[in-house]
């Protein structure tokens, strides 16, 4: 899907892979809610999170304890 942020320098539409339901454990879903939660309010560094997408985005879907590793980073202030 594609996220739609309003910048103060506009509107950035930023794709967004998003969990199927079943597979995916409480803790990552937690995790994922947080982040998104923070780049709707701003204190999250999207841009990071771009940046990871681009570098690792063709190599597929991370395991799980990977996933979550990076979440934790992506939700820390």
């Amino acid at each position: 899907m594609i996220l739609c942020l309003a910048t103060p320098d506009g509107t950035e539409e930023v794709p967004v892979h998003c969990a199927a339901a079943g597979g995916y454990g409480s803790e990552e879903i937690s995790l994922s809610q947080s982040l998104l939660a923070r780049l709707v309010a701003g204190t999250a560094d999207l841009g990071a999170v771009e940046s990871w997408g681009r570098s690792n985005g063709g190599l597929g879907t991370p395991e799980p304890p990977v996933r979550e590793a990076l979440l934790r980073g992506w939700t820390e202030p």
